[in-house]
């Protein structure tokens, strides 16, 4: 028999933008609640996005479902491990779409095979493509995919889009839209970069054209903002 998400506690190791977009897919599943852990994150937007702060070993204990939903650095690093992972639910899951080193996969498997946990759906490893030797592939109990759900001719023409629209934006002296280290908008190197865009100044219809021109690849999105640097 499967289980449902309905009346299930979801985890969300991360609530960046990922994890709040997640959140917004989980209503119409009517999950019975989403906990959150994050320590970058205050309360009031964790609640906004439909979250509730916890700790990670609350998270751990107390979800059905674990996602993980962080970036990759030296604090997340093996994050997930052996203690993590003693902690979850029997019949609990864990999903990993971030990076693959967050988790200790040595540890996922031990669990896995010992039936501490479910079941595990994984789109990223520690070494990718995933060896075809990997003991994951050997259990009946995890999904693999290949991070590739991005790779879509709508994805690749939007990335260039926001990429010029980006440089317009700073050419006008605006402040580009996803900026996560926005202190560095301060800062004299900064300013300095920024006036020297706004003295190029990018010509709208030059962008409004290269836009039509719909990129197929990460490279061609690059190329569009230099021309649009240029025109």
């Amino acid at each position: 028999m499967g289980s449902e998400l309905r009346d299930k506690i979801v985890g969300t190791v991360g609530l960046g933008g990922i994890a709040r977009e997640l959140c917004r897919l989980l209503a119409s599943f009517r999950v019975k609640q989403i906990l959150a852990y994050d320590p970058l994150i205050p309360p009031d937007q964790a609640r906004a996005a439909g979250a509730e702060l916890c700790s990670l070993e609350c998270l751990f204990q107390s979800s059905d479902f674990v996602s993980i939903n962080c970036p990759l650095n030296a604090t997340t690093r093996n994050l997930i491990k052996r203690r993590e992972l003693n902690l979850m639910k029997p019949t609990a899951f864990l999903i990993n779409t971030a990076r693959g080193a967050i988790v200790n996969e040595q540890d996922l498997y031990q669990a896995l095979s010992e039936k501490r946990i479910r079941g595990a759906g994984i789109d990223v490893f520690s070494q990718e493509p995933l060896p075809a030797g990997s003991p994951l592939l050997t259990l009946d109990s995890v999904i693999v995919t290949p991070h590739a759900l991005a790779w879509t001719d709508e994805l690749f023409r939007d990335l260039g889009t926001m990429a010029c629209q980006g440089m317009l934006k700073l050419s006008r002296g605006e402040v580009p839209d996803h900026v996560v280290n926005k202190q560095v908008l301060q800062k004299r190197s900064f300013q300095k970069k920024l006036d020297l865009v706004q003295r190029v100044r990018v010509r709208p219809a030059s962008v409004t054209l290269i836009l039509n021109l719909h990129p197929s690849s990460a490279e061609s999105a690059g190329w569009l903002v230099v021309a649009a640097i240029s025109a």
